[in-house]
């Protein structure tokens, strides 16, 4: 009677904690792709990856891209995002549509292309005025210009 006391606890908890083991069995997700110049197909080095929940738009996490203008966000769980890329230089990109779900844990974005952008300024003028009174080691000047 004991022992069988014993063994329906055992099951009940066992079937009780099954949809808590089934959530903790899936796998974060991975999101990865390829930065690279639109104008010559190079990849970039070091854009920073910006992930974003789609429902808030509060950070979801980031990285940046190595040498050779690739990335990977690991740990990313199951959601809809979308992605911020931008480096200085470049104008800002957007990726929309990025769908983690536990069937397809693993994202390709693909090689994302970022365009130059140039901003150019008419001209810089500098201008500089001699002290009144310089100190030098044995006397004391006094500019009058």
């Amino acid at each position: 009677m004991r022992y069988r006391f014993l063994l329906i606890t055992v099951i009940v908890s066992i079937v009780l904690s099954l949809p808590v083991l089934a959530v903790s069995l899936f796998e974060k997700g991975i999101i990865k792709g390829t930065i690279i110049d639109s104008s010559s197909g190079s990849p970039v080095s070091f854009a920073n990856i910006i992930l974003y929940r789609q429902k808030d738009s509060s950070f979801a996490g980031g990285t940046s891209t190595g040498t050779t203008g690739e990335f990977i966000l690991n740990n990313v769980t199951e959601g809809n995002y979308y992605l911020k890329v931008n480096l200085l230089g470049y104008s800002n990109k957007y990726i929309s549509g990025i769908k983690v779900v536990k069937d397809k844990p693993q994202i390709d974005a693909g090689m994302i292309s970022l365009s130059k952008s140039v901003l150019e300024i008419k001209g810089v003028q500098i201008t500089g005025e001699k002290p009144s009174e310089e100190l030098k080691l044995d006397k004391k000047v006094i500019n009058v210009s």
